[in-house]
Formats: C-alpha cells, sequence, structure tokens
C-alpha cells in the first residue's frame, strides 16, 4: 500500500467515524496481526469499513478482535470481546447456548 493510499483509508476511516487502533509501529502492527491471526493490516482495515467499524454481532463500537475459525483457520469477522468470547464457548460446547437460553427464560 502506497503512503497516498494509506493516507485515503485514514482519511475514509476518520469521515465514517471509525476510531483508530491505538499508535503502534507499522512494523510491530504488521507482524503482530499477521502472525497471530494470518491477516494483513490491510485485510483488518477493509474488514472495518465492510463492517462500519462495528462489531458483526452485536453491532457495538468496541475495540474488534479478528474472529476466526479455529479448526479451520479462516477468518470470519471483526467481533468485541464479549461477542469473541461467547462465539468461543459455544464452539467448544454448542450446548451451551441451549442452557444459557434456558436460564434466561426463553425455552
Amino acid at each position: 500500500m502506497t503512503p497516498e493510499e494509506k493516507e485515503e483509508l485514514r482519511e475514509r476511516l476518520d469521515k465514517a467515524g471509525i476510531p483508530r487502533l491505538p499508535k503502534v509501529s507499522p512494523s510491530r502492527k504488521k507482524s503482530a496481526v499477521c502472525w497471530v491471526y494470518s491477516i494483513s493490516p490491510e485485510k483488518y482495515d477493509e474488514l472495518i469499513i465492510k463492517q462500519n467499524g462495528k462489531c458483526a454481532i452485536c453491532d457495538e463500537r468496541k475495540k474488534l478482535d479478528v474472529d476466526h475459525d479455529h479448526l479451520s483457520g479462516q477468518i470470519r469477522g471483526l467481533l468485541c470481546r464479549n461477542c469473541n468470547a461467547l462465539v468461543g464457548m459455544i464452539e467448544k460446547n454448542n450446548e451451551i447456548l441451549i442452557k444459557v437460553q434456558k436460564y434466561i427464560g426463553l425455552k
């Protein structure tokens, strides 16, 4: 990505009211994101724009984590920490969703 393209992306994110990630050096951000999630910083920014800076489940504007399938490694989208934890628990034990529904009186 050229410096001009980066500046254009920053302007689009600012105009859309999408909060920026905390300031870290570009090389540190790139290596951390790529290493942990096998995703480029540019792909992360594309997902933020696609989701309007919101969690794919609860629609809240919070710090977003990369959600991925732990078996295939495929990136599904960006989730806030609460929704990401919920998805992780359901993936490990899908019966937990039924138990939660019963507990709060939905079933």
